[in-house]
């Protein structure tokens, strides 16, 4: 993939370990690239090209990287965050021009 044909990422999980990792390699490689990211429970920061939104409406991106998940959660709680909010960003991307879409998934990254 050229760097300079990737203008945009909107990605989901950017508070996990894992989800950090992804965004801190991907303004490394793409530096022109803006990175949009969906703000859940855990804070993030913005700053230079990086954007916080609060909803899927502006889902929009070259590439979408959907690593957001629920473990060890009540089953409310990971239904709402694996299988609706899935379901969710799916079809926003779908109603836009998603070049990609990269979905993550594990039973968890971390050490927790």
């Amino acid at each position: 993939m050229n760097s300079r044909s990737v203008k945009s990422f909107f990605i989901t999980g950017a508070s996990s370990t894992l989800g950090a990792s992804i965004v801190s390699l991907l303004h490394k490689e793409f530096p022109d690239a803006r990175l949009t990211l969906l703000r859940h429970r855990r804070p993030l920061s913005a700053q230079g090209n990086i954007r916080i939104v609060s909803d899927l409406v502006p889902a929009r991106g070259d590439i979408v990287i959907h690593a957001a998940a629920a473990t060890h959660a009540s089953p409310e709680v990971y239904r709402e965050s694996n299988v609706v909010l899935t379901s969710n960003l799916v079809q926003a991307s779908l109603e836009t021009v998603v070049l990609h879409f990269v979905y993550i998934s594990t039973l968890s990254a971390d050490a927790e």
